[in-house]
């Protein structure tokens, strides 16, 4: 036997009404009812193969004017009857959207709508068209592009708007099966239009269950690949890099085409805190924080030997005296920071925006909430007990 016959690349014409579920096609020739295909050969399009197939002599519907675009690529060992031997056929699914919604009760005979759990029971369907609508349905793949710096408050990730899931890292649902770290930057490019040079490298796999709306209502099984992606010449941490600018351009587009956004606008940094605890973020956020954390250990690996090791002041207690410095300092501090931001281009705003440089805290320290000012306390309070645990005195000098 020759080898090519060991494996076939199939494109498959997918068409889903939300109402009526899967239109299939008894193709007498397979012995069932299965979606429309096209076998592949090296060069082509599989979106166009699969309207191809759609114009088969055999199939009995004509639909000018479809459209198709890629959603899934999947693969299954199965017998194959002309090579008479298992092969290993590869999906690239296609879905076609017609230019009109499909009245069942016109459709000729040999097409017919099957919801997902019909098609699963029925016993005139196809083994291939079973396993092609299972993957859809059960299963959904997701390449995650995890963007890291450092910020005042710690490791900060970057994450964009989706209209459909809130804040979400830079993603791209797996349609081929390209390597893991090409489809990383492809979500990069698409999710920020950053255009500068980009390295991926792939750190971990997550799975979870969730409900989905996709081709019905039901829990769904996803598979998140976690990359990190590294951007060789953009500082980060710099205002106006070439990430943000990009970034300030996009959503630009975004606002002019009508979209909406949360509170931080189309994308923002985020602290490891934040994602826990943010309502506005995807809630798959909190599922991938552990590999989003190894991912960042990738992009910035000096996060991995870096133990922090503060002095030890858990010996020193302050005077009265002193711990009335505490306030004076916090406030201070709180100044200096400020008067740093203002410096850096940044203003008031009541929410944290990180593409307009607003911020909340920028107010009089008075004027703070109580868990800002306890912050700022707290770091006074243990620059104080650091003096005195290094063998200095602070005393305060008496004006003659």
């Amino acid at each position: 036997m020759s080898e090519e016959l060991r494996h076939k690349t199939v494109a498959v014409a997918v068409i889903y009404d939300k109402e009526h579920g899967f239109l299939l096609w008894n193709n007498k020739r397979w012995g069932g009812y299965a979606f429309p295909m096209r076998h592949l050969e090296p060069g082509d399009d599989p979106a166009q193969a699969a309207l191809t197939a759609l114009s088969d002599l055999d199939f009995p519907l004509s639909l000018p004017n479809a459209t198709a675009s890629p959603i899934e690529c999947t693969g299954a060992f199965g017998f194959s009857e002309g090579a008479k031997q298992d092969t290993y056929y590869d999906y690239h699914v296609i879905e076609i959207r017609p230019a009109r919604p499909l009245d069942p009760a016109s459709l000729d005979p040999d097409l017919r709508f099957f919801t997902y759990e019909q098609l699963q029971a029925a016993t005139n369907v196809t083994w291939s068209t079973r396993v092609i609508a299972t993957s859809l349905v059960e299963t959904q793949e997701v390449v995650v592009a995890v963007i890291c710096r450092r910020g005042p408050s710690g490791v900060e990730f970057l994450l964009v708007h989706n209209r459909s899931y809130g804040y979400f890292f830079p993603a791209i649902r797996r349609k081929t099966h390209s390597p893991l770290e090409d489809m990383a930057v492809q979500a990069v490019r698409f999710d920020t239009s950053y255009g500068g040079p980009l390295a991926a490298r792939f750190c971990r796999e997550v799975a979870n269950i969730h409900p989905s709306t996709r081709f019905g209502a039901r829990e769904r099984r996803y598979r998140f690949y976690l990359c990190c992606v590294m951007l060789a010449e953009a500082n980060l941490a710099e205002p106006g890099n070439a990430l943000a600018k990009a970034l300030d351009d996009l959503q630009a587009a975004k606002k002019n085409a009508g979209q909406q956004f949360g509170e931080r606008g189309y994308w923002g940094w985020f602290t490891l805190d934040e994602l826990h605890r943010h309502p506005g973020l995807s809630p798959d956020v909190a599922d991938l924080l552990p590999a989003a954390s190894e991912a960042a250990e990738m992009c910035l690996p000096d996060l991995r030997s870096y133990q922090p090791k503060p002095i030890d002041t858990s010996g020193v207690q302050l005077s009265p005296e002193i711990l009335n410095l505490t306030e004076k300092l916090a406030d201070s501090a709180h100044d200096i920071w400020a008067g740093q931001r203002f410096a850096d281009g940044w203003t008031y705003g009541p929410r944290r925006d990180d593409a307009h440089k607003k911020h909340p805290c920028l107010v009089p320290y008075a004027e703070l909430p109580d868990g800002e000012k306890q912050y700022d306390r707290n770091a006074a309070m243990e620059t104080l007990k650091a003096i005195m645990a290094l063998g200095y005195r602070i005393e305060k000098q008496v004006s003659s």
